[in-house]
Parts: C-alpha cells; structure tokens; sequence
C-alpha cells in the first residue's frame, strides 16, 4: 500500500522519466516509429528546457497519448495511448497496463483511488468506477450513447459526462452519479449540441464548444449566463480559484469574422495561451502548442500538456508539466509572493529532501 499522505507537497521530479521510462507501446512499434520520423533526444530536451517546461516521459518515446489526467494528490497519472490504459505512480515509479478495457474517452479521479471513465461495447454504454488498489472494476449502465468528454461533478460519486440522449439526438453534458443507472441533463439552459466541453466545480463554470464553431463559451452553470465567449478556440479549461484559463487555440486558422467579446482575443491554430478571466488579460505561453490541457492541481498554477510544438516549430510529442506561477508574475497578473516554493522543484540533479527522495527506476 502506497501511502500518499506521507508526502506534504507532491515532488514533481519523481515524474519525470529521464530514466528511460516507456510509454507502454512495444519495442518494436517505437522502432518504426523511429524511423519514420527521426528525433534527436539532446534537441528536443533542449527545446522543453529552454520553456522551463518538465518533460514526463523520455524525449523519443512513441508517447502516442490519446488522453491522460493525473490523480488530485499528483503522484499518479493514467493515461492511454493506442496500445491502451496505463497508470504511472510517481511514488513507486511502476508502470502498469490497467486492465479496465479500452476507455472511449478521458477518465477523472475521485480521489488518489479511484477513478472513472466512459466504456462502450456491445451490452451498452455507461460509466466505469476502477479503484486501483484493490483492482476493482464496477460498471454503471446507463440508457444513453455516443459518449464523449468525462468531467469531475460536485458530489463523492458525481461526473458529467458527454452524451446522447437517444439515437441522432444531439450530444450535451449529462450529470451522472456513478452507481444509480440514471444520467439527466446537466445543464437545462444549454440545448445546443456541444463537441467539447470541460468543467469546474467549485466555479459552478462550464466552457464548452458548440458543434460545427470554432469558438469556446463560458457559462454560470445555474443561470447559464454567458461570461466569455473565445473565438478561435477549440478548449479552455479553468483554474481551480477561477482566476484563469487556458486555451487551446483551433487546428484551423481562426475566422476574422468572429469578433471578440467580453475581451478575449482569437487564438492562433493549436497554440496555447492563458486568459485572465477578470479583465479579459491574455499572457502567452511562449508559442506552446499542444493539446489535452489540465491544470496540475496538487500545485498552485501548474499545468500539465500533450506538447506538438514550441514557437512554430513542431517537437516529438511528449507529456510536460508547465510551471506557470514565473509567467503569471513577469505579466504582473500575480503577486510575487506566490512563487515561493517552486525553487524547490527539479526535473534533473537536484537532491530532494530525505523524506521524498525518488525510488529506483523501473527497468
């Protein structure tokens, strides 16, 4: 049993896998890949080190991530990638296939335990609850299809899940407690059908992109009331204080037809950028591209990314940590103070404290 608790601030270098950690796909298949697009490992470290970016897995790993989401208590990560399911735990430094099937869309935590995510197959569709110490797996059914995006609710057992109510229905946010079988709509006000969407509980936000736009609304989840409209944007996902949000601009070229409002500027295609959701503030992020952002919780402003490229310049895909509170503070849209501690975090050479000290690499 893995004690989480005995550590007091998670130490993100005991996920960075400079020790030659897989991505779970075969020998083989990188091999191929290899060859098929040659990669420099010194280069493409270079490249995320000089963004101050902390790179998870080895820089030539075929690291083909379809969706990842690391636990609250930031010690471990799930991820898929096309060879399936997979948990590292950056206590023990396993890495594990899990055996919970193949997932039809990114999974949550309810805690450093459990998590859930959306299943498909011939009996029907609805939500799993996997808890990974005892290596349980439970399925709620439920009378609805075509499932998508998977968020944390409000309640112990509660997600919002993307769905169809029937068949040719269009797809919106349904809010599911995880063991009752039944799934209603999340939010009464939003008709439209939605492509994509990500949620903040404790903000009662929502921000979503209707199907067919290239644009991101965010909404008062109660009152449905529009806050932020973002053109040029395929996502955007909130901080945990509601202070911010990042996002990811469209893989296309963002209309000028679409005009701002509330203050938001349009995104260029796949680049990422933060958003000041007070005064409409953007701040850059060093023309970091990439996709599947989330906000590394077990931090204050850290964010966690799928990189495809820094500066127009496209990098072998990886998973990074992004150190954001040195950013937030040279753009004046935090106060200094709020970088203590971040000195203390190393992705390479740096003794930890006696107490976090990292655990032998898997071989």
């Amino acid at each position: 049993m893995i004690r989480l608790g005995s550590v007091h601030r998670p130490p993100l270098w005991l996920l960075a896998c400079f020790w030659g950690c897989s991505s779970g796909t075969p020998p083989v298949a990188e091999g191929i890949a290899a060859l098929l697009a040659p990669c420099d490992p010194r280069e493409q470290r270079d490249l995320v080190a000089a963004e101050g970016l902390q790179p998870v897995f080895e820089a030539c790993g075929s690291n083909d991530f379809l969706h990842h989401r690391w636990s609250p208590g930031g010690l471990r990560l799930y991820y898929q990638t096309g060879a399936g399911p997979w948990l590292l735990d950056g206590s023990s430094r396993a890495l594990d296939p899990l055996p919970i099937g193949l997932p039809v869309g990114g999974a949550i935590w309810f805690d450093d335990e459990r998590l859930a995510f959306p299943e498909e197959g011939a009996s029907g569709s609805g939500v799993a609850d996997y808890h990974v110490r005892r290596n349980v797996l439970s399925a709620t059914p439920l009378a609805v299809g075509d499932l998508g995006s998977l968020e944390r609710g409000e309640g112990a057992d509660e997600v919002l899940l993307l769905a169809s109510p029937a068949p040719g229905e269009p797809r919106i946010p349904h809010r599911v407690r995880v063991g009752s079988g039944q799934a209603r709509p999340a939010f009464p006000w939003l008709r439209e059908e939605v492509e994509d969407f990500t949620y903040r509980a404790s903000q009662r936000l929502v921000a979503f992109r209707p199907r067919g736009r290239e644009e991101v609304r965010i909404h008062d989840a109660e009152s449905g009331e529009e806050r932020l409209r973002i053109p040029g944007a395929r996502r955007a996902v909130l901080s945990a204080d509601g202070r911010f949000a990042v996002v990811e601009g469209a893989e296309g070229p963002a209309s000028s037809a679409d005009e701002p409002r509330g203050g938001a500027a349009a995104a260029t295609a796949g680049e990422l950028y933060l958003l000041d959701l007070g005064d409409g503030r953007r701040m850059d992020l060093g023309g970091i591209e990439g996709s599947g952002f989330q906000w590394y919780d077990a931090r204050d402003y850290w964010g966690s990314v799928v990189l495809s490229g820094i500066g127009g310049r496209k990098v072998h895909p990886n998973l990074v940590l992004i150190p954001l509170t040195p950013r937030l503070v040279s753009a004046g849209l935090l106060s200094a103070p709020g970088a203590e501690g971040l000195s203390s975090v190393s992705t390479e050479g740096q003794r930890p404290e006696a107490e976090s000290r990292p655990p032998r690499a898997p071989r």
